[in-house]
C-alpha cells in the first residue's frame, strides 16, 4: 500500500488542533493564552450545545467551556482522527477530527466530529470556524450539557 506524505500545512493544522484540545484539557482557557492567537478576529464557533444554541464568538466559546469544565472537573477531549483538505487556491482548509470526549457527566463517552475551517491571512493559518457535531451519548454530555 503506498503511504501518502502530509503537507507541511496540513502537519501544522493538525498541530494547532491538538494544541486547542490540550488547551481545553488543562484548562488553558483564558484568551491572554498564546495558543489562541491563531483564531483570527472574525472567528466564529457553532458549539455542540443545545439545538438552539447561538453562533458564538472566541470569547464566548471559551466562557462557555470553562462553564462545562468547571461543573464537569474530569472533562477531557481525546482525538481519534484527523482528515486535513486544504485548497490552495483559495487559502482555506478544513480540518475533520472525531473525537471523544469523557466525564460530562462521569462516567459518560461520547464521539463527536468536529469540523474546523482555517484561512490563509497574510501568510499565516487562522482558525476561522469551528462546528461540533454531536454524536451519541445523550444531552447531558459533551461541552453542552449542564
Amino acid at each position: 500500500m503506498d503511504t501518502i506524505e502530509k503537507s507541511a500545512d496540513a502537519e501544522h493544522l493538525e498541530n494547532l488542533c491538538h494544541s486547542f484540545v490540550n488547551a481545553c484539557n488543562t484548562r488553558q482557557l483564558q484568551r491572554s493564552n498564546a495558543v489562541w492567537d491563531v483564531y483570527a478576529p472574525t472567528f466564529r464557533a457553532e458549539p455542540d450545545l443545545d439545538p438552539n444554541q447561538k453562533i458564538v464568538d472566541l470569547d464566548e466559546l471559551l466562557a462557555q467551556i470553562r462553564a462545562i469544565t468547571s461543573a464537569h472537573p474530569t472533562h477531557r477531549i481525546e482525538i481519534f482522527s484527523f482528515d486535513v483538505k486544504i485548497t490552495e487556491k483559495t487559502g482555506n482548509a478544513h480540518v475533520f477530527m472525531t473525537t471523544e470526549i469523557t466525564g460530562c457527566p462521569e462516567g459518560v463517552r461520547r464521539q463527536n466530529a468536529v469540523i474546523f475551517e482555517f484561512r490563509k491571512i497574510e501568510g499565516k493559518w487562522r482558525a476561522i470556524w469551528y462546528r461540533g457535531l454531536r454524536g451519541t451519548g445523550g444531552l447531558d454530555s459533551g461541552f453542552g450539557g449542564m
